[in-house]
Parts: structure tokens; sequence; C-alpha cells
């Protein structure tokens, strides 16, 4: 079995808080912080089945989930987040100077990658000029995949020294966010195809959901995926519930008090608590990868019960209903 340094995994789906876990990850000099490492167009982890299939054989994880996460815990991606505090493996100077942030930030890489070859693939080895490559091995990685069941489930019977964060969030306020901040921006008949087509696959792999989700093509493209939200959602938790190394966290609860959830996951990982910390993770709950954030996270989480139509209204409350999410955000 390939060795693998300390590492922990954050799944959910988007639009549902991974992004600010991630950076309140992101606060500690000790971690090094992996976002959405599996969408790299050359990553590895495209060898692996679809992340969100859920099946009773998962011998493609057997054979080679430790190698790929040694690889993604010492890599770095043109997907990854800026740092937002000193790292124990980048160089002071370099990260003074605001050199450490140069592949991070979109308009400046394509400059680098024309000077620089390695940097034209979508990961690569932390380069000299910005820290140390033997340090980063010995960094606690987070690796942030959405809709990662089959790597969630994996790790929780087979890794149980890897914590797995799952962080959910009401379906109407995910909902809400993704009409808003994702569909709006893409081909609607396009998604509402890939719906129904992904819905099908759950029903090849997983028969059982059929009386479930009922009729597909007559759903409407924001019921499709409330339910793809249910089975991904549905499935991690039912696998994890009673697991030492399964931690749930509700979005809104991130949302009602961000610092309390910080510390508790900070602990679960043995990760040391600062002053400084939590200085980075107050600022964090002011803005977002968008600017500035004009209301308070728990308004935020709270506002779709104004802004849904009522027909998006009736599809959440449908999807909930008899799921082993029914009650938790009661009474929200």
């Amino acid at each position: 079995m390939t060795t693998v340094q300390k590492y922990a995994l954050i799944t959910g789906h988007g639009r549902s808080g991974t992004n600010w876990l991630l950076d309140i990850f992101n606060a500690s000099h000790q971690t090094f912080c992996r976002n959405e490492p599996n969408e790299v167009h050359d990553s590895p982890c495209n060898q692996l089945h679809p992340l969100w299939h859920v099946t009773a054989s998962m011998s493609d994880m057997d054979v080679s989930w430790d190698e790929l996460a040694a690889y993604m815990a010492s890599s770095m991606g043109e997907r990854d987040h800026r740092l937002i505090a000193p790292k124990d493996y980048v160089h002071p100077l370099s990260q003074k100077l605001g050199i450490a942030y140069f592949p991070a930030r979109p308009k400046i890489l394509p400059a680098l990658r024309v000077f620089l070859p390695p940097l034209r693939a979508g990961e690569w080895e932390m380069p000299w000029w910005i820290g140390d490559q033997s340090k980063l091995t010995q960094a606690y990685a987070v690796l942030k995949i959405n809709q990662s069941a089959r790597i969630a489930i994996w790790l929780l019977k087979n890794r149980p020294q890897v914590p797995v964060f799952h962080i959910v969030r009401h379906p109407g306020g995910r909902l809400n966010s993704w009409l808003n901040r994702f569909l709006a921006k893409r081909d609607i008949a396009y998604i509402k195809q890939r719906n129904r087509d992904r819905l099908r696959e759950v029903l090849r792999i997983s028969p059982e959901w059929c009386d479930i989700f009922g009729d597909i093509d007559a759903m409407s493209i924001a019921e499709s995926e409330m339910w793809f939200w249910r089975y991904v959602t549905e499935s991690i938790h039912r696998t994890g519930e009673g697991v030492d190394n399964y931690q749930l966290l509700l979005y809104e609860n991130l949302a009602q008090d961000p610092m309390a959830i910080a510390q508790q996951i900070y602990q679960v990982c043995g990760l040391p608590w600062t002053k400084e910390i939590e200085g980075l993770i107050h600022q964090g709950t002011r803005r977002s990868m968008w600017g500035k954030v004009k209301d308070t996270p728990l308004s935020v989480a709270q506002a779709w019960r104004n802004k849904l139509k009522p027909e998006d209204v009736d599809a959440v409350n449908h999807v909930l209903r008899g799921s082993l999410m029914e009650n938790w955000w009661s009474p929200l």
C-alpha cells in the first residue's frame, strides 16, 4: 500500500459551502488545500468510475486510490485557491512578495505557462521558487472533491484514519444558489438532458431508486437536480452514520457559528488553533470568491424561502419527504 501523508476529504454538492470549508482549513500554516483536483482536465482521477457511482464493488478504488491520494496531496493545480496564510512549506520571501500566489491567479497563470512548461499541465510539482516540495509532503492535505460519494464511502469503509467531512445544505438553499449561480450561466437544454441521463444511470446501478424517483422524463430541471442531490447525500450518510471518521456538517450551522465549526474540524484533524487562524476565518465570513458579502452568512442560508418559485419549493419538499435528511433542518 502506498504511504500517504495525513489528509482529509471534503465532500458535498456545489453551492453548499465546500469552498468555504476549504478556506477555513486554508487558514492553517500546516495545511495544503486542493480544490477539485478531479476537475483538472488531465487529472489521474479520470481513471476512476464517475465519483458519484455507488456500487458494491469498488475495485478501481482498491487498486488506485492510495496512489492517487498521494499524488493529489503533493501536487499543485490550476483550480486551487490562493494561499491566505503563511505556510510551513512556502518560502517566507515568496509569500511576502506575493510570488506564491501567481499560479492561483487566472490572469497570471497563462503568462507563466509560456515560460514555464511544467505549469502547462493541469497539475504540477510545487516550483522551487515558491517553496520546498519535501516539506509539502509533510503538510496536512485537504482534498475538496464534490459529489464524491464513491470516494467518501470507500474511505469510510477502508481508511478509518481519514476524516470525511460531509457538508450538506438545505436543498432549498442549495437549489436557489444553483439556479442563480450555476444554471443561469449554462445551456439549460444540455443541463436538463444531463440531469435526466444521470438519474437513468443511477437506476442502472441502483434499481431500488426506481420507485423513489418516479417518472424521470416528467421532472422539471429543478426536480432532477434535487433527486440527484438526495441520491448522493443519502448514499454517503447511510454509510457514514455512526462511523468514527464521518463528520456531518450542516451549512446552516456553519453559517450560524462559523468559529465553533472551525474549531471542531481543526480538533478532529489534530491541527493547532491560534488567534491568527481565528482572525483569518473571521475575515472570511465577510467575503466570498465573488467579492464582499453584503448579508450575514445566516441570512444568506435562509434567503431561499423568499426567493424560490412556489413550484420549486414544492419540489424541494417532495424530494425531502421520506429521506434520511427530512428532519435535519427542523424547525429551520
